[in-house]
């Protein structure tokens, strides 16, 4: 009997997470976990960490994940989207993420080391082309590149 070789990748997100998961090295589920924009701060985080647990349960109760990669937050001072609170309410969702989810090994990354500095609608646009037809969130091709970039360092 083959033992698959199984990676679950996040991008993790207050109100929209991207989830990717592969066997071997082949993207075989991907979807956004949403909550609702009223939730907020810590209260955003437990909805967030009930609604992954409701489709762990449903999608992948028998599934040992070998692999756990987070994509990691980073705070950049000149961007006026990205405040303190936020990034730090962020690591709170990636840590939930990375530390919660049952793995063997967890992988962490930050933006610019796994798809480095290309603005991110070309780096989804050259996603796109290596992937299946289909429509892909934002949030759902950044946990794929991610997912893609760890197997990639896994096989080096």
């Amino acid at each position: 009997m083959k033992i698959k070789r199984t990676l679950i990748a996040f991008d993790p997100a207050l109100h929209a997470t991207g989830v990717a998961y592969f066997e071997d090295g082949e993207l075989v589920e991907y979807f956004t976990l949403k909550v609702p924009r009223s939730r907020v701060g810590y209260d955003a985080i437990r909805a967030m960490w009930d609604r992954w647990d409701e489709v762990h349960r449903k999608m992948f109760d028998s599934v040992r994940f070998d692999i756990t990669v987070t994509e990691l937050q980073k705070h950049r001072l000149h961007r006026e989207r990205s405040s303190t609170d936020n990034v730090i309410r962020l690591a709170g969702m990636a840590t939930v993420f990375h530390v919660a989810v049952p793995a063997v090994y967890r992988l962490g990354f930050y933006p610019d080391q796994w798809k480095g500095t290309v603005p991110k609608n070309i780096h989804h646009a050259r996603l796109q082309k290596k992937l299946p037809e289909g429509n892909y969130t934002p949030d759902e091709l950044d946990a794929i590149g991610l997912g893609l970039y760890a197997i990639k360092k896994a096989e080096a």
